[in-house]
């Protein structure tokens, strides 16, 4: 069928559909086939309804290769989503200071790149990523560079945080500092409920995205 899929876009459109036409392997639902006799088909909509974005289903289909069969789970798809949040918080690292590594950079394009041009072995492209160090700063370049490759929109859905929230973490340093573990974990309550994440180390806080 995608012969015709192909005559009738061009027939309509009077422009060449695409250069490449690929086709990726079947997906199955919890080991079986998706059939509506089954009733086990989903819609982005239903994902919505679970709490999952449409960048999360994006994540999980980029962790299989194209060529592979895939299973499709709700576990699997949580995953996906916390690998995304983990990508997510790295992206936020850039409004918190430090320097970016223009070697480190460079090298996760290079794998990157690498990964794509041997037949669109998207989960090793991940894996380039996954493999930057947790306090490694990404520049923008970079972040621009992985939108374009992978389409997870990092630059887009990583806003800086609000005044209130950053007066909030300053709040936090100074409880800290003194050990007012009460005050320290009531500051932590309340950026919580604005949606940001606090992580303590040995070098001091940072900040994430709750989601």
């Amino acid at each position: 069928h995608h012969t015709n899929e192909i005559a009738e876009s061009e027939a309509a459109n009077g422009a060449k559909l695409a250069n490449y036409w690929l086709h990726c392997d079947h997906i199955m639902i919890d080991g079986e086939k998706i059939s509506k006799s089954l009733g086990n088909i989903y819609t982005l909509a239903d994902l919505a309804a679970r709490g999952f974005r449409p960048l999360d289903y994006k994540m999980w289909t980029l962790q299989g290769h194209f060529r592979s069969e895939r299973n499709f789970t709700f576990d699997g798809l949580a995953g996906a989503r916390q690998r995304r949040l983990n990508w997510r918080n790295l992206a936020a690292r850039r409004w918190q200071g430090g320097a970016t590594d223009a070697e480190i950079e460079s090298a996760a394009q290079r794998k990157t790149i690498a990964a794509l041009g041997s037949n669109l072995n998207t989960p090793e492209a991940l894996a380039a990523v996954d493999e930057l160090p947790e306090s490694f700063t990404p520049g923008d370049g970079l972040l621009q560079f992985l939108d374009g490759a992978l389409g997870l929109d990092l630059l887009g859905t990583t806003p800086d945080i609000s005044p209130e929230a950053k007066s909030l973490l300053s709040e936090r340093q100074v409880a800290r500092a003194a050990k007012n573990w009460p005050e320290s974990d009531r500051l932590r309550a309340a950026l919580t409920k604005l949606g940001i994440a606090v992580k303590d180390s040995p070098t001091g806080q940072t900040w994430g995205y709750a989601e």
